[in-house]
């Protein structure tokens, strides 16, 4: 056996079987002269190197708890196989969601791509999901008319109170000076972290009534 490979690995051989590699895709003449008692024999044949295909993955994150996960893979490809954490499978889909976003769904997300050839590929993206603030939410009161509320919360960066009387505050422990019974109610504060996650508290003001 005198095998010829023109653009393989190896080259050439003098064994059969013989494994043969192609670094890239084409269309390769391959050679093979046989020799025995009788004589030589040479038959050439065209072998076909099939493209494997383009694969990249993406997700739209980081994420906040309850938020939809959205992956993304190269267009192009004839099929679309994922995995991923929390014993995710998604199969015959490019770009699948997930929703309800948790804990338990960070992680690193496989997609395994075939084109029309049958050749594979795969490629993977790490989904974050960040944690909500743990918002708090109290005041001093009770309070007496015309006394000074005090609100205060913590757990975040950012914070914005709404209240009774389309009271709206954008600071972390805000005050409302000479209060009446129309700032009776229940106050509620949304708190922001660094990661843009959110979380809300309440909680009750009692303005006394002394009129009664």
């Amino acid at each position: 056996w005198n095998w010829s490979f023109p653009g393989g690995s190896p080259a050439s051989g003098t064994t059969s079987p013989i494994t043969v590699t192609y670094a890239a895709a084409g269309s390769y003449t391959t050679t093979l002269t046989a020799t025995n008692a009788f004589g030589t024999n040479t038959s050439t044949q065209t072998i076909t190197v099939n493209a494997i295909p383009t694969n990249t993955a993406s997700n739209g994150g980081a994420y906040c708890p309850g938020a939809t996960i959205q992956l993304n893979a190269t267009a192009g490809a004839t099929d679309y196989d994922w995995t991923g954490p929390g014993s995710y499978v998604q199969n015959n889909t490019q770009n699948p969601t997930r929703p309800g976003a948790t804990s338990v769904m960070a992680g690193i997300y496989t997609v395994t791509v075939t084109n029309a050839s049958g050749c594979t590929a795969t490629a993977t993206t790490t989904v974050i999901v960040n944690s909500n603030p743990t918002a708090t939410a109290s005041n001093t009161g009770p309070y007496c008319p015309a006394s000074t509320i005090q609100l205060n919360s913590s757990g975040g960066t950012g914070y914005a109170w709404v209240g009774p009387s389309a009271y709206s505050n954008g600071t972390q422990n805000p005050t409302i000076a000479s209060c009446t019974l129309a700032n009776d109610g229940v106050y509620t504060v949304t708190v922001t972290n660094a990661s843009g996650c959110t979380a809300t508290a309440t909680t009750t003001v009692t303005v006394v009534n002394t009129s009664s």
